[in-house]
């Protein structure tokens, strides 16, 4: 990678963060606390520090929680189509929200074919299943807990067998 598209990678995740905290301004979390936090950390948790996938670290609930923000404005500020598709993985169609736990679950499937949405949202259920974030533990966040867990499986069993593939030259995506 040339010092110049490093330079162009770390300006535009900074203007993601930027995004980020200004899409959020005024939300708040379970636990009262100012929501920004919460992409900031699944960035941090990363395992990889690309550039490109802290942008969607960072953006991961941007276009879902915030419906000024699309994928088209994003493309508009000039992120990668890498970053877009990320993006796109990354979020929740009318349909997953409509079938309830299996819509999530199919929603959590489709990431097995983005790798960087894969990693993303490994560190985003990560982040949200740390029970201190909350007031209190209730029944429907001990429910909640239960399909984080699920699908934190599925997403490690696929991230296995990938790298399971890329050792035998044979990874496809």
């Amino acid at each position: 990678m040339s010092n110049q598209t490093k330079k162009i990678q770390q300006q535009q995740l900074a203007k993601a963060v930027q995004i980020a905290a200004t899409a959020h301004v005024g939300h708040f979390d379970k636990g009262d606390n100012a929501y920004i936090l919460h992409p900031l950390r699944v960035m941090n948790g990363l395992e990889s520090k690309d550039p490109e996938v802290m942008q969607i670290a960072v953006l991961h609930d941007v276009i879902e929680d915030c419906p000024e923000w699309t994928i088209e404005r994003l493309r508009s500020d000039d992120f990668s189509e890498r970053v877009l598709l990320g993006l796109s993985y990354m979020s929740k169609t009318e349909e997953d929200l409509a079938a309830g736990d299996e819509g999530y679950y199919n929603y959590i499937r489709r990431m097995f074919e983005n790798i960087d949405a894969l990693f993303v949202k490994m560190s985003d259920i990560r982040d949200n299943s740390q029970v201190t974030r909350l007031k209190g533990l209730r029944e429907k966040d001990q429910k909640r807990m239960v399909k984080y867990a699920r699908a934190y499986t599925m997403l490690e069993q696929r991230l296995e067998e990938v790298r399971a593939t890329c050792l035998t030259g044979a990874f496809k995506v």
